[in-house]
């Protein structure tokens, strides 16, 4: 009796020391370090803009918000540039989950630099308890800004536009090859608010590289160049001069380069004009007013007389012509000319703007900027009569093309290259055969079309977008990128790769009965910022 007691005694007192010792086992004291909250299990970058970032990020449990800091020394974080601060009850997941970890939020972080390096961490935290999550890091890139929205051109001066920011603070202007420094600008509270500053003392003809600057920061570079010819002789055209006789007395001066300037809204009444001896370069070129209009040229006809020529220009006008007439022939053998220029201008009412003969015609290029082109005939925009000219460019950009009769163009020779690129066309009340029409014995060595839109019901007819088989040859022309809308509809050859718009013209554009074109905002466009004319990509109000 007195063994079994003593063995329940050390029974007793080992079940003591047992539990004792489970309670210190399970009594461990918290590293202070772990006691935090998990951290999100993804931080990554959805899409970096110029001035902002999206992240994607997951929900931490019992977070109350979320920090993100910035810095722009590669995870070093020794400088935070950036703290933003986001609520956790303000947060709409992008992805739900039943698992509440794996559910994804997405922020638009905003009003950062372009061209910049950054480096951002994020934590979470639980306010009632101040507990904090762990870093996540991420390194990231963002492209360069374009602020800069459009330039206004002169023979000497250059008068800049942006978007209105308070973020900018000096403009400067530089030699592109040397990249040397010629104007730096402090801008004035006027010219921050309004977006607009002048570049003045300049000449003509003249490329610079244009850019704007936060501080040390660049928000926006641009290629400009100033009007006219370079190194050529202003001549300031009056309402009701005679133009032969003002040129004549320049090159009795010496003068050869030519710039004609035109300005104010008289319109200018000078006919059927040929360019006198002795002038190897010319320029038409007009001074917007303060509301952006042109001066106005009633001009039906311009001619050559000299077989050499540089460069024939015309810029900032509105030209008004004869719809009977080729604004600019050419039928001369022994022709040499550099190139045919159509800058920021408005062409209307001609039977073909420039016309080739079947002779031996020397053209380096023939380009169309920025333009608006309306009425023009069915012998096309551009029309090259035979085999024999040779012309190496041939190219349309962000420009406006309507009403057009027949095609953009008809080409009976071996182009060195064609290129439409960024333009709207559209025919309400005109019916166009075809866009492109060519000789299939002579075809075109390259044509490349991007990010265009066609649209108008061409005047109730079908249309082509070649005037041939392309299947048959082998030329191969492609509209991919470009958009057509489905009131417009194909005859035989089709736009081979264009995307349909799931929509009419008037349901694409706000008013295209009266030449508003402006994109509608509500029509579900997939190429807005990036298809057609710019000028019509978003509305001025």
């Amino acid at each position: 009796m007195k063994l079994k007691n003593i063995m329940l005694g050390v029974v007793a007192l080992l079940s003591t020391l047992m539990f004792s010792c489970m309670d210190d086992i399970n009594d461990w004291p918290v590293d202070p370090s772990h006691n935090r909250l998990f951290r999100s299990l993804v931080l990554d970058v959805v899409e970096a803009l110029p001035t902002a970032v999206e992240l994607k990020y997951n929900q931490v449990v019992d977070a109350d918000k979320y920090i993100f800091e910035f810095s722009e020394d590669s995870l070093q974080f020794t400088e935070i540039v950036k703290t933003v601060e986001v609520l956790a009850d303000t947060l709409t997941p992008f992805s739900a989950s039943t698992q509440s970890t794996k559910t994804e939020y997405r922020t638009v972080f905003e009003e950062l630099d372009g061209t910049t390096a950054y480096s951002v961490r994020m934590y979470a935290v639980d306010i009632s308890t101040g507990l904090e999550s762990g870093f996540n890091e991420l390194f990231f890139e963002t492209p360069a800004e374009q602020l800069f929205t459009s330039y206004v051109a002169y023979t000497n001066r250059l008068e800049m536009v942006w978007a209105p920011s308070d973020r900018v603070t000096t403009l400067i202007l530089s030699d592109p090859l040397t990249e040397e420094v010629l104007i730096e600008k402090s801008l004035s509270p006027e010219e921050i608010t309004t977006g607009r500053a002048v570049f003045e003392g300049l000449s003509p003809g003249v490329e610079y590289m244009a850019q704007i600057y936060n501080n040390e920061k660049v928000r926006g570079t641009l290629s400009v160049q100033t009007s006219g010819i370079a190194g050529g002789f202003v001549i300031d055209v009056n309402v009701g001069d005679d133009l032969s006789t003002v040129i004549e007395n320049a090159v009795s001066q010496g003068y050869s380069e030519l710039i004609l300037s035109f300005a104010g809204q008289a319109p200018y009444e000078l006919g059927s004009f040929t360019i006198p001896n002795g002038v190897t370069g010319l320029s038409f070129t007009g001074s917007p007013d303060v509301n952006g209009e042109l001066p106005h040229l009633n001009l039906e006809e311009v001619r050559l007389s000299d077989l050499n020529f540089d460069d024939l220009i015309f810029e900032n006008v509105e030209v008004t012509g004869d719809y009977g007439r080729y604004f600019i022939f050419i039928g001369d053998d022994g022709t040499e000319l550099d190139e045919i220029i159509f800058r920021n201008s408005r062409l209307s009412d001609f039977r073909s703007i420039v016309r080739l003969g079947n002779n031996q015609i020397d053209i380096t290029n023939v380009l169309f900027e920025n333009c608006q082109i309306d009425n023009v005939g069915g012998y096309g925009v551009v029309n090259i009569g035979g085999s024999t000219p040779t012309l190496d460019t041939l190219s349309f950009t962000n420009s406006t093309l309507t009403e057009l009769a027949t095609q953009l163009m008809d080409v009976r020779n071996s182009i060195g290259e064609v290129h439409i690129g960024n333009c709207t066309f559209v025919n309400l009340s005109t019916s166009m055969s075809q866009l492109l029409r060519m000789d299939t014995n002579n075809l075109l060595l390259s044509v490349t079309t991007t990010n265009n839109i066609f649209a108008g019901n061409n005047g109730g007819a079908s249309v082509n977008s070649l005037s041939f088989d392309m299947g048959q040859t082998g030329l191969n022309v492609s509209f991919g990128g470009s958009y057509i809308t489905t009131d417009l509809e194909i005859n035989r050859y089709d736009f081979a790769n264009i995307t349909l718009f799931q929509g009419t013209t008037y349901e694409l554009f706000l008013d295209p009965d009266n030449r508003d074109f402006t994109l509608n905002p509500d029509s579900g466009f997939g190429g807005r910022g990036v298809a057609g004319d710019p000028r019509w990509w978003y509305s001025e109000e």
